[in-house]
């Protein structure tokens, strides 16, 4: 009893010694129309929007429901009221507005100099620019999620339907089966242990009504942007498949009930 008693006061001093900010849940920083993609810093401090990874440089502790700074490690991020672009960054905590933040009424992750924080573009290309915005201008919303909820993510990855890869047909905009090897358009962006969105060329595969050929678009978090693997069929949140026709184009229709031929690459 008193080993325990010992041990459970250098536990409770350890705790009074750890600065109350460390003792917060690490998350990790996702636009809310890019699920799996996260605000990543650079070595040089600057983030961008990145493929989700589980990585140190994608973890911060987040500001409370009254606000605060955002940290990074031992630094704050901000973006300062300077220009029509400023960049998100890490830097040393201090008291300046532009690294305290707040979630606003419209949902923006806003800092006290009047900058809301944006991806530029709102691209899902990797590497896009994470930027302090003039509030005025931008709905972007941003999610706090958990750090541990691990994306296995895959960036300019084939995705193999039988002997084929899925390729972007730029003339049409549509998606096909077609020769790995020869086609410049058949690398995605991808999560392989959850429903997904596929990304290319800043934008997101998408379904639209049955019978109709997937697309790029816009992305946004819905139902029909969100793909899964299942039974070796390429299936959405709207629990429609992506089925190749005679010409191997890619359609939105009712999943069959037999096996399918299409892979995502394989686990390292």
């Amino acid at each position: 009893m008193v080993l325990g008693a010992a041990s459970a006061a250098l536990v409770s001093l350890a705790d009074a010694d750890t600065p109350a900010w460390r003792q917060l849940p690490e998350i990790t920083l996702q636009l809310s129309d890019l699920p799996g993609m996260c605000a990543t810093v650079r070595a040089d401090g600057i983030a961008e929007n990145r493929a989700c990874a589980g990585t140190p440089d994608q973890r911060f502790r987040a500001p409370g429901p009254d606000g605060g700074v955002l940290r990074y490690g031992d630094f704050c991020m901000a973006a300062p009221d300077e220009g029509n672009y400023p960049e998100l960054r890490a830097v040393p905590c201090g008291g300046g507005g532009d690294h305290y933040w707040i979630v606003d009424h419209k949902g923006r992750l806003a800092n006290n100099v009047g900058r809301c924080l944006a991806l530029m573009g709102g691209a899902s290309r990797e590497g896009g620019m994470i930027f302090g915005s003039r509030c005025d201008d931008t709905g972007q919303t941003w999610r706090f999620m958990p750090a541990d909820d691990v994306w296995q993510s895959r960036t300019e990855a084939e995705i193999h339907i039988g002997a084929n890869c899925l390729a972007w047909q730029e003339g049409g905009n549509y998606l096909k089966a077609a020769p790995c090897a020869s086609e410049p358009h058949a690398a995605f962006s991808f999560a392989v242990n959850r429903p997904t969105q596929i990304r290319a060329r800043s934008a997101c595969v998408q379904a639209n009504i049955d019978g109709s050929p997937l697309s790029l678009g816009d992305c946004h978090d819905m139902p029909s942007q969100l793909w899964t693997l299942s039974g070796g069929h390429l299936m959405n949140g709207a629990g429609r498949c992506a089925l190749p026709d005679a010409d191997g184009v890619l359609r939105s229709q009712p999943c069959p009930d037999g096996a399918g031929d299409v892979r995502f690459p394989d686990l390292p």
